[in-house]
């Protein structure tokens, strides 16, 4: 009877389970808990002002609001012990007494999950009064429901009714299991032995975490058997992705744990010195375990860490098997039509293509459109050094899996793939005059200086992405700017990159985007109170607004409201091209999971509708079948920005103003889309009535 009530719930889980990632996910993950404080410099009555600002209000008192976030809080590190060393002001101590490595069983899983639910219920079932709510508890509320109704903020693994913690690490590794690397690194160093006692504690501790990855790996071997398995594409992509997390185990098996990064403390002297000191101690442990203490301890990190995730790399490697899970068999029922998930045809396709073909007339001279378009496509596939940044194609010695492992770092890149840092040189030069030229467009959007500040002033560099399935991406820097900020190009391409694309991509990543909404959040809109509050807003993080601001910088700040693509047919297309693949998203991300698309179904729509056959089609198709509903918020996100400004423009009319919209917008900083919707309807009432209740301080802010 087990048998079968398991594979009639792994049937079940393959029908629904992600469908109801696509229909339920904005994607949100955990964000980094280094902002400062904020200034003590400020004036007795900022300070004041600060004080009344962060109180809660008697509303959030009376109906609970304080203590129900604290619960969250405290159900949170009670049902992750892992995470115990990022809990604010976690003791070294308490540390030693809770963490334990993160447990991927089914059961554990599931317990998450109900709990993260019930809590959803019970905050559900409260009814506030929101305008007696100050803002950030306003924000707050918004994000707590966010954050419970995708598990504790994370979307991938940890909702056990969706079922996809069968399938195994996608190509950006964004699951759990992946973050045992920072968990170690950050918790093992406070079991640092001064007793053998406490060095056998230790080596248990090796062996929990030896558990994790072979519990996770019986996940997998589970999913195999009931057809819950990733496609070929999606598996290598999984193992790129992990490869980028525990590299130097990829490269040099189970030995190669003595290299990571996550334990160098522990094998420095230091963490040893109080115990090798005491010479009765050492002696008593040699005779009993026929080895040093020393010794010992990299022995056990070897077979309890390093050993364990090798045979993960090991079992990835072997599968798919025989199967996928999605059928590649169509269903004549159910005939795919084009649409967006909620019934409409795909948006601007005609105004699209129109707008392609012009580009194709003034580039090829042609005035006939299919002559036009049969000629900029044969110019799209060529090799020459207008369009790409190398004429010509890779070596394969430079473009195979060994060259993943020769060429994985900077060093190795200038030695073993010397033609391809040579590209990535040219793509850097590119990307150094895009960012030139369009910071200065931006001047007329955002405030620079004042108490409206927005934009950053840490400076951002660019660096080579070196995950074989990896695109361009970005990393903000801290409030400190102790680090710059990075815009990453991917080192792999299978081709040499188009030159007519850099600009978009520039917008995207660096400024407009989101070099200017997530580094301008960090310098200037955390949470500055502490607190619960504080904590939550570190925790989420919400790509529909991320990437949707992403897109918004591309088009319409840099495409429409700028004069940059004037008389630049190719680049034109360039940014035309990518506006068609993010359209093009909600369609193949929603039908390669909910419709029984086939991977080559998904291809022809780029081929079809963004005139693009590049490997790069080929990466982006693996990428929604890795990451199922990621993809999606890029343009679910831009149109909710764009539906915000034209409503703020027509409520305000003349008193519409590009730089206080960006700043009401963006100084939300991390919330839902719900939430910054319910902020611009505050902002727009203040300013047509200055002298409601709370608008003040919503036009006046405080100049930190």
């Amino acid at each position: 009877m087990r048998v079968v009530y398991l594979l009639v719930l792994a049937g079940f889980l393959a029908i629904t389970g992600l469908a109801f990632l696509i229909a339920g996910i904005v994607l949100l993950s955990k964000g980094d808990a280094s902002c400062s404080e904020g200034s003590s410099n400020t004036s007795n009555r900022k300070s004041l002002n600060l004080t009344e600002e962060c109180s809660y209000s008697e509303e959030a008192i009376t109906k609970g609001l304080d203590k129900f976030l604290q619960k969250v809080q405290d159900s949170y590190y009670k049902l992750h012990p892992n995470k115990i060393s990022s809990k604010p002001k976690v003791s070294s101590a308490e540390i030693q007494a809770k963490y334990r490595s993160y447990d991927p069983s089914p059961q554990n899983i599931k317990i998450i999950t109900d709990k993260a639910l019930a809590l959803l219920d019970e905050i559900n079932a409260i009814t506030f009064e929101s305008h007696k709510l100050k803002p950030r508890e306003r924000k707050a509320l918004a994000q707590v429901k966010h954050y419970l109704q995708h598990i504790f903020g994370t979307p991938y693994d940890v909702n056990y009714y969706a079922g996809d913690f069968l399938l195994g690490p996608n190509l950006w590794c964004w699951q759990p299991l992946c973050d045992t690397r920072s968990e170690m690194k950050n918790s093992l160093y406070h079991f640092k032995p001064n007793s053998t006692e406490d060095l056998e504690n230790l080596l248990k501790k090796f062996g929990e975490i030896k558990e994790t990855f072979v519990q996770y790996r019986k996940n997998m071997e589970y999913g195999v058997l009931v057809g819950m398995v990733r496609s070929v594409e999606q598996c290598k992509a999984g193992i790129n992705g992990l490869t980028s997390y525990f590299r130097e185990i990829s490269i040099k098996g189970a030995k190669g744990v003595l290299e990571e990064d996550f334990v160098k403390r522990l094998l420095q002297y230091e963490f040893l010195e109080v115990l090798t000191n005491n010479s009765e101690a050492i002696s008593t442990w040699e005779k009993k375990n026929g080895k040093s203490v020393n010794q010992s301890l990299r022995d056990s990190l070897v077979e309890n860490i390093g050993k364990p995730i090798e045979d993960f790399f090991t079992g990835l490697a072997t599968l798919p098997l025989s199967y996928v899970y999605v059928n590649n068999t169509a269903d004549k029922s159910r005939p795919a039509n084009g649409s967006l998930p909620t019934g409409e045809r795909l948006s601007g396709n005609d105004s699209y293509k129109l707008l392609v073909l012009e580009v194709a007339r003034l580039v090829t001279q042609q005035t006939d459109n299919d002559t036009a378009k049969e000629e900029f496509r044969k110019k799209l596939k060529s090799r020459v050094s207008e369009l790409n940044y190398l004429e010509g194609e890779f070596p394969k010695n430079e473009s195979d899996e060994n060259a993943h492992v020769l060429c994985g770092n900077v060093e190795g890149a200038k030695k073993y793939c010397p033609t391809r840092w040579r590209a990535l040189q040219n793509w850097f030069d590119e990307a150094h005059m895009a960012l030139g030229l369009l910071d200065p467009k931006t001047i007329n959007m955002f405030h620079f200086n004042g108490a409206k500040h927005t934009t950053p002033n840490c400076p951002i560099q660019l660096s080579p992405d070196f995950n074989p399935s990896g695109g361009a991406n970005y990393n903000r820097a801290g409030k400190d700017c102790k680090k710059n900020a990075r815009y990453n190009i991917p080192f792999f391409t299978s081709e040499p990159g188009n030159r007519y694309e850099e600009w978009s991509i520039n917008a995207h990543e660096g400024r407009p985007g989101h070099h200017t909404q997530v580094q301008g959040l960090e310098e200037h809109f955390r949470d500055s109170c502490g607190g619960v509050i504080k904590w939550l807003d570190q925790e989420t993080y919400y790509t529909a607004f991320t990437e949707g601001w992403g897109l918004y910088a591309e088009n319409p700040l840099i495409g429409e409201d700028t004069d940059v693509y004037k008389d630049e047919p190719l680049q034109k297309y360039g940014m035309l091209k990518w506006q068609v693949w993010r359209a093009l998203r909600l369609i193949v991300d929603s039908g390669l999971h909910y419709q029984g698309f086939s991977r080559q179904k998904a291809l022809d729509f780029f081929a079809d509708f963004a005139w693009d056959e590049s490997g790069e089609a080929l990466r982006e198709v693996t990428r929604y079948q890795s990451a199922p509903g990621q993809a999606t918020a890029y343009m679910i996100g831009q149109q909710h920005i764009k539906k915000l400004r034209e409503y703020a423009k027509e409520m305000l009319g003349d008193k519409f103003k590009l730089r206080d919209f960006h700043y009401h917008l963006l100084s939300q900083g991390s919330a839902p889309l719900s939430y910054l919707e319910q902020s611009i309807e505050t902002y727009v009432k203040c300013v047509k009535n200055e002298n409601a209740s709370g608008c003040y301080e919503i036009l006046n802010p405080a100049n930190t």
